[in-house]
């Protein structure tokens, strides 16, 4: 019985060591590959220009397949990859799609430095690209190359960004080298922002905005000291644009017909402490202030005030402005801005259904945008309606000029077994 006992326990044991190798590999090969595919980055807001020609603005993790080498963001729980964009801003730097993954713009000028992380003094460079050449992969002989056109001699044991930066220095050409200057308060200052100073300099650098505790004053931290509102034209946190309004900066965090401001770079908050009608002044934030630019919009003003019977709960606001504003201007924009708002909202929506009647609505307001006949012609061959996905298929073909996307149709309506002509 002993011996059964211990033949069992050895068994177990045997099978989870042999279990536990490939993990144990699987682990060592991940950590051992190198930037961009060693680690997760938490990007708090990026810019993505997409190959269809929607831009959209908003908060984003980045993900990646280590043993693929792949790189990707989720943008709204959406999975973005660099094939499906023309370029991303993250931290105010430009990515472009290279194989695949994005490199940034790390310093932009006669000679430009390129990073696989959006990281404002990175002097970890990836490609070198001389203004007018194609982007080549960074090398140290490449970069000796470079100068001896120069007439310079060779800089041993020297910062490649420092020599870089010198080199450009030597053309009359205009160079920017994005920097934090700031290595002092690298453990306060995580954030990025953009400060246009009166004057005409402008910096791009790690800044934390403060606020004292009354919330009457604000100052930036920035270039080692304090920066107070009335010594910029504006600032740019998290792609919010900041005026100085007073001792504070006001950031427009919804716009439009209404349009409405906050001090804090805050992407969809429902407290405002000023808004806005139009081309007129911007005015503190009051409950009837905002019922009198919401007259006319039934629906607006429903969104606003919310119905006594449904406020059983205390954690169920009286007042919701958000949501009010965003209808109200949704209904008031041309044609066009509405158009690219329900592009947007289709790339974002998980909802079959409710992407569908979008990309309806689209095409009945502008039948030349091309993206919504891939979604409606997918749903119809799901749904076993192939006449009709034939139709949207061909209507994309019509239209795009984008030629993989084009390839990709093609192929779809060659399973379908139909004639490509349009």
């Amino acid at each position: 019985m002993i011996s059964l006992i211990g033949f069992r326990i050895a068994i177990l044991i045997l099978s989870i060591l042999t279990l536990s190798i490939p993990l144990v590999a699987r682990k060592s090969y991940t950590r051992s590959i190198v930037v961009p595919f060693d680690r997760k980055i938490i990007f708090p807001v990026v810019k993505v220009y997409l190959s269809n020609g929607t831009v959209v603005t908003d908060y984003c993790k980045e993900y990646y397949y280590p043993r693929k080498k792949r790189r990707g963001i989720k943008v709204g729980g959406r999975k973005i990859r660099p094939f499906e964009t023309d370029s991303i801003s993250v931290n105010y730097l430009s990515g472009f799609p290279k194989d695949s993954t994005w490199i940034f713009k790390n310093i932009d000028g006669p000679i430009s430095a390129y990073s696989f992380l959006p990281i404002l003094d990175n002097d970890e460079f990836s490609h070198l690209q001389k203004r007018g050449d194609s982007i080549q992969p960074f090398s140290d002989s490449l970069l000796n190359y470079f100068l001896e056109e120069a007439g310079i001699k060779q800089q041993k044991n020297k910062n490649p960004r420092e020599v870089i930066i010198a080199l450009n220095n030597r053309s009359q050409e205009h160079t920017t080298a994005y920097t934090s200057k700031l290595t002092s308060y690298k453990k306060k200052l995580t954030q990025v922002g953009k400060v246009h100073f009166k004057g005409g300099r402008d910096t791009i650098a790690y800044v934390s905005l403060q606020m004292n505790k009354k919330e009457t004053s604000q100052w930036l931290l920035c270039e080692y000291r304090k920066i107070k509102p009335k010594e910029t034209d504006s600032i740019f946190i998290s792609y919010l644009r900041g005026i100085p309004y007073d001792s504070t900066w006001l950031f427009k965090v919804i716009d439009g017909s209404i349009s409405a401001y906050s001090p804090y770079p805050v992407r969809y908050i429902n407290s405002f402490t000023h808004i806005q009608k139009e081309d007129g002044p911007i005015e503190p934030y009051t409950k009837e202030k905002l019922k009198e630019y919401l007259v006319g919009n039934k629906r607006a003003m429903d969104l606003f005030i919310v119905n006594p019977d449904e406020r059983k709960h205390r954690s169920i606001r009286e007042y919701y402005p958000y949501p009010a504003i965003l209808e109200f201007n949704f209904k008031t924009i041309s044609k066009q801005a509405r158009v690219d708002s329900l592009m947007k909202r289709i790339f974002l929506e998980r909802n079959l259904k409710e992407k569908v009647d979008m990309c309806k609505e689209v095409l009945g307001l502008d039948s030349t945008v091309n993206h919504p006949y891939i979604v409606l012609g997918d749903h119809s061959q799901k749904e076993g309606k192939s006449e009709e996905a034939y139709q949207y298929y061909i209507g994309f073909l019509r239209y795009s000029e984008n030629t993989k996307e084009i390839e990709r149709v093609r192929g779809k309506i060659q399973r379908l077994k139909r004639p490509i002509i349009y």
